[in-house]
């Protein structure tokens, strides 16, 4: 099995840091985005990621078996990220993956990314107002879960770096999964990020210097060679 590793070199004993569990109808540009973004944020300048999130899209083959599939990728995930949404709610899919994980894991390890509908829990029992909430399976209500650690997606049309919200909710849920506070993670995305453009500027100057070298090779060759020519035709 493989093994990630995270900003401060902890290493995690599961293959994937978070599972992604989403309904294609509503999650279909948000769930990319929201994978990429928790996987690059703090990562090292020379790795291609920070963590590993399962997404079914990017994680599964073409397999007969595809429940299979997806329940070890869930046992072999230290979190589970559902993308809430009414469409997500309703999923067989969803439904099926929450389940999962609170019959075999901890609803305590479990984050919310609201996309779309309302939320809401009732403040004297801390459990979910079904009255109220249209973005969560059954299980949470089946299940008396207790509100979990939530992320507000509602109202990002065009998930990227530059939306503010949608940067605020990478942060909470990168942080959630690297077990540090979100300063830390930002002030070590910072660092990695003057890291990266350090080690791009030095490409580039080294880049422009051989580049340099190469012309005035090029044209001490050339005149080398015409110098020749005229000694030869006078000899």
């Amino acid at each position: 099995m493989a093994v990630t590793s995270e900003p401060g070199g902890v290493a995690n004993p599961r293959r994937y840091a978070a599972f992604l569990s989403y309904s294609h109808a509503r999650g279909k540009a948000l769930a990319p985005a929201l994978q990429v973004g928790v996987e690059q944020f703090g990562r090292v300048w020379y790795r291609r990621r920070a963590l590993r999130v399962f997404r079914d899209d990017t994680g599964l083959a073409a397999t007969p078996h595809l429940w299979g599939s997806i329940e070890e990728a869930l046992a072999e995930s230290s979190w589970f990220i559902l993308l809430a949404s009414p469409d997500s709610a309703q999923s067989t899919w969803v439904q099926r993956e929450v389940g999962w994980w609170l019959d075999h894991r901890s609803a305590d390890r479990l984050i919310l990314a609201v996309a779309d509908g309302s939320v809401a829990w009732h403040e004297a029992t801390d459990r979910v107002d079904v009255e109220r909430t249209d973005a969560l399976p059954p299980a949470f209500a089946a299940r008396d879960l207790p509100e979990p650690k939530w992320v507000d997606l509602r109202g990002v049309e065009a998930p990227n770096a530059d939306d503010p919200a949608f940067r605020a909710a990478v942060v909470d849920i990168a942080a959630t999964l690297h077990s540090i506070p979100k300063d830390e993670l930002v002030g070590e995305e910072m660092r990695q990020y003057r890291r990266r453009l350090r080690t791009i500027t030095g490409a580039a100057v080294v880049l422009a210097l051989l580049t340099v070298i190469s012309i005035v090779a090029g044209s001490i060759a050339v005149e080398q060679r015409n110098l020749a020519q005229s000694q030869a035709r006078l000899a």
